[in-house]
């Protein structure tokens, strides 16, 4: 999955000039609504990001100082996260990294050009989606050995009694070489089916540590089982 599946083009995106003044920004932020907004120059280049909460301690500075913040200023010396983008190509694990707590990303095309945003809830849609939350009845958490073909064995044992993965995750916290965690989305399947499957797994030396039930209307999750 490519980010330029998924990105807010440009003429639906508010932005400034790079040459804008701190009255200008503050206009543009609040007509946005957001509290940071893309800075593009006149090629068409992303520049950074412009934060309602820089100019405000820019301002808080001046004050501090003595001074009376120029309106007149251009915004240049408080920009933001200029090296922080993705392109159309990039794919969304990597995205997924460069955004982490921005409200939003910039992205590129091949030229360096800025084509829109990515938003970060677009990001977490689209991880729902991998997590099969949309399609997916229940998301279970299991250690599994580290061996090989332990993920092929548990998709055996799946598919054997009918029951569909919807999403599969693997997590290594601690950075382990014996175990790894699995999270998986399936639907297809009762409560007495899972039951079954757990023993069936503890016999095959996984270990589920926990089952949660998803609630389709706001994607929340209740644990229904665990171990």
């Amino acid at each position: 999955m490519l980010v330029k599946n998924n990105v807010i083009p440009k003429h639906r995106v508010i932005t400034i000039h790079a040459e804008a003044t701190m009255k200008e920004a503050k206009q543009a932020l609040d007509k946005s609504g957001y509290r940071c907004i893309p800075v593009v120059n006149s090629n068409g280049e992303y520049r950074g990001m412009i934060f309602r909460s820089r100019i405000e301690r820019h301002e808080n500075e001046c004050f501090r100082s003595g001074e009376i913040p120029d309106e007149n200023e251009h915004i240049t010396n408080v920009l933001a996260y200029p090296k922080t983008y993705v392109y159309e190509e990039t794919s969304f694990p990597q995205a997924l990294l460069r955004v982490k707590a921005l409200p939003f990303i910039a992205v590129l095309d091949k030229r360096g050009k800025f084509v829109g945003i990515l938003t970060h809830n677009k990001v977490f849609d689209l991880l729902e989606q991998a997590f099969g939350l949309h399609a997916g009845d229940y998301i279970v958490t299991i250690v599994s050995p580290e061996k090989h073909g332990a993920v092929a064995q548990l998709s055996k044992m799946l598919n054997k009694r009918g029951i569909n993965i919807e999403g599969l995750m693997t997590f290594d916290d601690d950075g382990s070489k014996v175990v790894r965690r699995l999270c998986i989305t399936v639907s297809n399947v009762t409560k007495a089916q899972l039951s079954e499957l757990f023993a069936k797994l503890e016999r095959k030396g996984y270990r589920v540590l926990r089952s949660e039930q998803i609630e389709k209307n706001d994607h929340m999750t209740r644990t229904i089982l665990e171990d």
